[in-house]
């Protein structure tokens, strides 16, 4: 059955959780170490809409991996074909090379016409394009920002700055420097922008001058939207200034992408908005189209020039399942979807339709302290005073269980938890948004 076939907009038909959803989530609280806060078990999904064992139809808000939607036709058929011809096989599998020769064609600059390596996470990218800055440049150090969400294990979690994974892991941090992001609403310097003369980059100026030498920098890895700590984006000169002090000191930048690319802001990658470059590119979770596919994508000149103990660093896959031949097969068929539904320019439509409807509902609502994003990537920051900025995280908290009360899933995010962050689907609708924000406007103070 079609998507355009099936319900598209939110049903709830039992109290939550369902009868059958409670049985379940009563077993997964007995077996996992994290309880599982959502009141619904997920029986099945088509285009935005998630539907629990009890028949209850949610629209997700909430998406990371399906950016073409739930359950896509193309998606689903390009799997099966590809599963009876070769499931494990990577190198030497043709899906293995067309979908590295796809994926190259949508990317920009010197990227277009650089090297592919398959991993199966957006931690396992990081950690390979870390090794990669440091063999390339010979040099340590990791430049990394405050509120950064990178990976929980390993060097992603040393190089990350989100408390709760701290809490979570032991990291050892090492050859590695925190630097203030531009989180220009919450300013950590108390400034303003544009009245702060970037303050946040003098900073970082100041930390290539006084703490360490640009030639002890390996690296500075960035998000170019901050999606975990509250949906950040920086100011175009702040992003031209740090690209400025990588090139003249012979930095690798290093862009994270697993969250923000594959045309969730509007363009394929976020960095597009800059017209920024990088050396290295992290991409995930999307990337399969709901299969677990990453890479990590360089310019020729660094992978072809990095060696450890005389070896490539840099192998076409990081590991057995990396460049998994089902995984490329479906990731072909969400680059060519994207393309051929316009789904970048759907995420600008959309996106500006629901950034639009919650700053114009801002000056009534007391809570609403910012909006902010880039295509359907959206924040709708909560305070309990616009004068103080005090973070309403019980609020937040709320309004995301009222909201999945009424059938819509959201998040919240940020270090107090008190944004709400939007992100469905590239394939959402008009009467979709607009039934998100009905909901949520009756929901906020």
């Amino acid at each position: 059955m079609k998507q355009n076939e099936k319900s598209i907009l939110p049903e709830i038909k039992t109290s939550l959780p369902g009868p059958k959803s409670k049985l379940i989530l009563e077993k997964y609280n007995k077996l996992f170490n994290v309880r599982m806060d959502i009141k619904m078990a997920a029986d099945k999904a088509y285009g935005c809409i998630i539907e629990d064992v009890d028949g209850n139809k949610f629209l997700d808000f909430s998406e990371a991996l399906c950016v073409t939607g739930y359950s896509s036709p193309e998606i689903v058929d390009a799997s099966i074909d590809q599963t009876r011809k070769m499931i494990s096989r990577g190198p030497g599998a043709i899906p293995f090379l067309e979908c590295a020769e796809l994926l190259l064609s949508n990317l920009p600059g010197e990227l277009g016409q650089g090297r592919v390596n398959y991993c199966v996470s957006g931690t396992e990218t990081v950690e390979l394009a870390v090794s990669l800055a440091r063999a390339y440049t010979k040099r340590t150090v990791i430049l990394s920002y405050l509120g950064s969400h990178h990976g929980l294990i390993g060097t992603p979690n040393q190089i990350s700055s989100d408390p709760r994974i701290k809490k979570t892991w032991t990291a050892k941090i090492s050859d590695n420097i925190s630097i203030p992001y531009p989180t220009c609403y919450r300013c950590q310097f108390k400034h303003q922008h544009p009245d702060c003369d970037l303050l946040c980059l003098e900073y970082l100026k100041n930390i290539l001058e006084t703490v360490v030498f640009p030639d002890q920098v390996a690296g500075l890895i960035i998000e170019p939207i901050q999606v975990h700590n509250g949906v950040f984006v920086p100011p175009n000169e702040y992003i031209m200034g740090i690209v400025d002090i990588c090139r003249k000191n012979d930095i690798q930048l290093i862009v994270d992408e697993v969250y923000t690319a594959f045309g969730k802001t509007g363009k394929f990658l976020a960095l597009e908005h800059w017209n920024m470059v990088p050396d290295i590119l992290c991409i995930g979770k999307p990337m399969g189209g709901g299969f677990p596919l990453s890479a990590v994508v360089t310019k020729k000149e660094v992978t072809d020039n990095t060696r450890t103990g005389g070896q490539l660093l840099f192998t076409r896959v990081t590991g057995s399942f990396a460049g998994n031949s089902v995984a490329c097969a479906a990731s072909i068929e969400t680059m060519k979807y994207i393309e051929k539904h316009n789904l970048t320019e759907n995420a600008k439509k959309m996106g500006d339709y629901l950034m639009n409807s919650f700053k114009d509902i801002s000056e009534k609502k007391s809570s609403i302290g910012d909006v902010r994003g880039r295509g359907l990537l959206i924040g709708v920051d909560l305070v309990k005073n616009k004068d103080t900025k005090q973070p309403a995280s019980q609020d937040a908290s709320k309004i995301a269980q009222g909201a999945l009360n009424s059938g819509l899933i959201i998040g919240t995010a940020g270090r107090y938890r008190n944004v709400l962050s939007l992100h469905p689907p590239l394939t959402i609708t008009l009467e979709q948004a607009k039934k998100a924000f009905e909901i949520l406007e009756k929901l906020i103070d």
